[in-house]
């Protein structure tokens, strides 16, 4: 998501919406002198929804969807990949249809491995995954295939 500072005379840009609603329109979310481009955020929710057999994904950092955690909800990580990915694994379940989610980040995040900043995007990227077993493993119970298959082998 790119942030852009919204300054006074960013209003007056050609095009640019003064409306917050028609800014909202056009995948801009708007808060205290801020604007965030939501395009590839809706993108990458837009491709996940639409995927048929598999979803691959790399990226430095893997978390959010925290409104869904068992814990820390109010952190603030709202982006929406990781509980659509995990809805969609649940949605193919429940049809007992095939499908996989291929999620690549790196074992360490950069920086220094033990320094508080990456050890709370450790923290925050395992509370993200343990909420996305959590969707799978209950979409398998309901189904009754809890006993034949683990969430880990839909989440490779």
């Amino acid at each position: 998501m790119r942030m852009i500072q919204r300054l006074g005379m960013l209003s007056s840009v050609k095009g640019f919406p003064k409306d917050p609603k028609e800014a909202s329109g056009r995948n801009l979310l708007c808060g205290k002198n801020i604007l965030i481009d939501m395009s590839i955020h809706a993108a990458y929710v837009k491709a996940i929804r639409s995927a048929q057999h598999f979803i691959y994904i790399v990226n430095q950092y893997f978390l959010g969807s925290s409104f869904n955690w068992d814990s820390n909800k109010d952190l603030g990580a709202n982006n929406l990949i990781p509980i659509e990915m995990a809805l969609k694994i649940a949605n193919k379940i429940r049809a007992r249809e095939k499908f996989a989610a291929y999620i690549v980040i790196p074992m360490w995040p950069e920086g220094a491995p033990t320094s508080n900043p990456i050890q709370r995007i450790l923290y925050w990227q395992h509370k993200t995954m343990q909420m996305m077993y959590q969707t799978i493993h209950k979409a398998l119970m309901e189904v009754g295939l809890d006993g034949q298959y683990e969430p880990q082998d839909f989440i490779i």
